[in-house]
Order: structure tokens, then C-alpha cells, then sequence
């Protein structure tokens, strides 16, 4: 029971320094001088990988990964998560057996709400 607790907790961590980091980036490029609303094309495909070093746990761990994307300033992006027509984006996938340096990976096949896929989200 103990490390399922700790493996939720894990997986918990995980999750809000994703999040942090992605409103931190997101509010550095804010602060950057504005450029020419110049569009460039990914050169592939839009992928977010999350590992875990073996200092975290050396066991291997389960549970689920989201990725929640926000355009809005404000609150943090799993507070802007909802049923309602102004949601951000969330995408999810299960982890079973994830070993410390082994990415998880949400890519376009990941389904996601309200979009189905980050292939769908817009550029900007």
C-alpha cells in the first residue's frame, strides 16, 4: 500500500513540475519583445516526453501522466480545466512499469480534450 501511495505521489510531483515548467515558459515568451507574425512549420511532429532521474525512485512506476496546456495568463493550468466551452487543454496517457530514464511520451496519437490530439492545436 505504501508504494502505491508513493507512486501516486510520485506521478502527483511529476505532473505539477510539468505544468510549472510549461506556465513558466509560457510567461518567458510573453516577456520577449514581440516578433513579425512570422509562422514557421514544425519540422516534425509535436511530441512531450517525461522521465524521472533514479534519484526520484529507483523502482519502476505507475499511473497516469497529464499534460495540461493553457493560453490564458493567470491560474495555474490544471485550475482552468473544465467541462465548460472556455476549457484549456488536457491530454493523459497510463504509465505501467515506467523505469527512471525511460520517457513517456504524449504525442498526436494521445486523445485529449476538447481537442483529440496536440496535432490540432493551433500555432502561437
Amino acid at each position: 500500500m505504501k508504494t502505491k501511495n508513493r507512486t501516486k505521489l510520485i506521478l502527483s510531483a511529476l505532473a505539477l513540475i510539468l505544468c510549472l515548467a510549461l506556465q513558466i515558459t509560457c510567461q518567458n515568451q510573453k516577456a520577449a519583445p514581440p516578433e513579425p507574425a512570422r509562422i514557421e512549420p514544425a519540422a516534425g511532429p509535436v511530441r512531450f516526453g517525461v522521465s524521472f532521474d533514479k534519484e526520484l525512485s529507483r523502482e519502476p512506476l505507475d499511473g497516469r501522466i497529464l499534460l495540461m496546456i493553457s493560453a490564458q495568463d493567470g491560474a495555474e493550468p490544471r485550475f482552468q480545466i473544465s467541462d465548460g466551452p472556455d476549457t484549456q487543454l488536457i491530454f493523459g496517457i497510463d504509465v505501467d512499469g515506467l523505469l527512471p530514464g525511460q520517457a513517456a511520451v504524449i504525442d498526436e496519437t494521445v486523445l485529449g480534450y476538447p481537442l483529440k490530439s496536440i496535432a490540432e492545436i493551433p500555432p502561437g
